[in-house]
């Protein structure tokens, strides 16, 4: 079994290295099904917020074990710092991501989480000398003006809470923190160790909010963590690896600009499962949303960013 294991990541990472934006936009979609997922069970955001990470944390570190018995070390004696930070703005992106889910509807959280390609490639320009041009910064713009309208055409009761909004901005300040951290920390460590770590670290930084907080995380059912296993594993572990293994032949501020269409796959989502209608002018924007992706990805910086094949440092 532990052989097939190997071979399947082996497979994984070739293809990862010949087609990183397939991977990359397969976890787009695992992250779309991660806000309905979340928004549809009745746990309270602090609660789904513990178990979901500690969750993830015991599966990865269960991959450090088994890591550890083909000769890896735990962790990396290089780029530690980068998993203590990395963790901590983990662990309370979730904490701001779940509060603001169940604040406001699933399409305004993800509209203010789009605003962060602009705010990522402003940084990665700055941190990683990475110069996406004119038209893949237009395009970022078009698509964040879709994913506007997309949200405009909403109808959703809890849309303009202001304690939701203000989560979701968190949201997308403290995941461009884990992001442009996860792109500097794959110079010292492949995918695995830095999730692996950054989960345990995060799992840390929750367990002590909820300490704080007095938070009854252990006054729940096992049938109410089915939602938040699911949360866990699939967007949250296959999810996390998808999009963060690509990040050694990918820049920083393309991922983000694929993810311009999570509004559309989660709104889909949320009006099959959770019945959040689309309006005719959240169509419009979605339209809008992935012609401004597809402007960004055909630009010819676009191009050139999908076209680099930098190998992964094996560690």
């Amino acid at each position: 079994m532990i052989a097939r294991a190997s071979r399947l990541s082996q497979l994984f990472q070739s293809f990862a290295a010949r087609s990183p934006v397939t991977i990359v936009g397969l976890a787009v979609f695992l992250y779309a099904s991660s806000a309905v997922v979340v928004r549809g069970t009745d746990l309270t955001a602090s609660v789904f917020a513990f178990w979901r990470i500690w969750l993830g944390a015991l599966m990865f570190a269960m991959v450090l074990v088994w890591r550890r018995g083909r000769g890896h070390a735990f962790l990396p004696a290089e780029g530690r710092a980068y998993l203590l930070a990395g963790g901590v703005a983990f662990g309370v992106n979730h904490l701001f991501y779940v509060a603001a889910i169940k604040a406001t509807s699933v399409n305004d959280v993800t509209l203010i989480n789009r605003l962060s390609p602009i705010v990522i490639g402003v940084l990665a320009a700055k941190f990683f000398g990475e110069k996406p041009g004119f038209r893949f910064f237009f395009g970022a713009a078009v698509g964040i003006a879709g994913s506007i309208l997309v949200v405009l055409g909403g109808a959703s009761e809890s849309g303009g809470d202001l304690w939701g909004m203000f989560a979701a901005v968190m949201t997308m300040i403290t995941y461009t923190l884990f992001f442009l951290i996860s792109k500097k920390a794959r110079d010292y460590m492949d995918a695995t160790a830095f999730l692996s770590g950054a989960l345990i670290v995060a799992a840390g930084a929750v367990s002590l909010f909820a300490a704080v907080q007095t938070v009854p995380v252990f006054d729940v059912t096992p049938r109410a963590l089915l939602p938040v296993a699911f949360v866990a594993l699939v967007p949250g572990g296959l999810g996390h690896v998808a999009m963060t293994w690509p990040l050694k032949w990918v820049p920083a501020n393309l991922p983000p600009v694929l993810m311009l269409g999570l509004p559309i796959l989660s709104g889909g989502l949320a009006w099959i499962f959770l019945g959040e209608a689309a309006t005719a002018v959240q169509l419009v924007g979605g339209v809008v949303t992935l012609a401004g992706a597809g402007i960004a990805i055909m630009s010819r910086a676009g191009r050139q960013m999908v076209a680099s094949r930098e190998p992964l440092k094996a560690t």
